[in-house]
């Protein structure tokens, strides 16, 4: 596969996430701040806090990540992905269009939605393919995918989603040459699992317009340890996500 819709940059910095079994578990949780201690001896008042930085300038990514609309525990997970770093490095910006690969329950999305209608861009949410199963299954995807729609319907806020699927029977992500950027978080081991991560590449170097960005954050299997095919573990190397890539 010609790499011409893959910018070298991208592919020197196809984000790999390292993420250890249990890191959000072991969050260090800083103590309290403790009252300032007043010197009985003295009439002087305690020191004051210090004043809170001023809120972030709307439409701004870090008005995006600190918005109200996102829960205390979707806020409780950023010192661990860190989406103000991540989003920064593959190169996301407000007026681009960015296929968001299985966004789940949005948690990105949470961020990506708010950012891109504010600037101008445009959000494609290439979910579940319910089409790909039968029965309870399907059922399941299509009761699943209509939450999501529900959960993303302010277009005061979200701006207009656009909606597509992926699988390995799907249909494209976006016109071709449409995406800006083609953005995957934490699920490239369920697609080598299921056969198809293959299918993910190529459909994603079709949707990228010549030059866009395909960012991967996965969790990273160590050099030292042998790559599983089929990603069993859940973790990928980083070099042989950018072989494939």
């Amino acid at each position: 596969m010609q790499l011409k819709r893959i910018g070298l940059t991208t592919l020197a910095g196809l984000a790999i996430a390292a993420c250890a079994p249990s890191s959000e578990d072991q969050a260090t949780v800083s103590p309290a701040a403790q009252d300032v201690d007043r010197d009985p001896a003295s009439d002087a008042a305690p020191a004051r806090p210090a004043e809170s930085a001023a809120a972030p300038e709307p439409g701004t990514l870090a008005w995006a990540i600190n918005g109200d609309w996102r829960s205390a525990e979707q806020r409780r997970r950023d010192v661990f992905r860190n989406p103000a770093e991540t989003l920064d490095f593959l190169g996301v910006s407000p007026d681009a269009t960015i296929v968001e690969m299985w966004p789940g329950s949005g948690w990105y999305t949470q961020i990506l939605a708010p950012y891109l209608a504010a600037g101008g861009g445009q959000l494609i949410a290439a979910g579940w393919d319910g089409d790909a199963y039968e029965g309870e299954r399907a059922e399941r995807i299509a009761e699943r995918n209509e939450a999501f729609r529900e959960a993303f319907s302010d277009e005061a806020l979200y701006g207009n989603i656009a909606f597509s699927a992926f699988s390995g029977q799907s249909g494209e992500l976006a016109a071709p040459g449409r995406a800006d950027l083609v953005l995957t978080f934490r699920n490239l081991h369920n697609w080598m699992s299921g056969g198809y991560a293959d299918k993910f590449y190529a459909d994603a170097f079709e949707a990228l317009r010549p030059g866009g960005i395909l960012g991967i954050v996965e969790h990273r299997l160590p050099s030292t340890l042998e790559q599983d095919p089929t990603a069993s573990s859940g973790y990928v190397h980083e070099d042989f996500v950018k072989a494939a890539a």
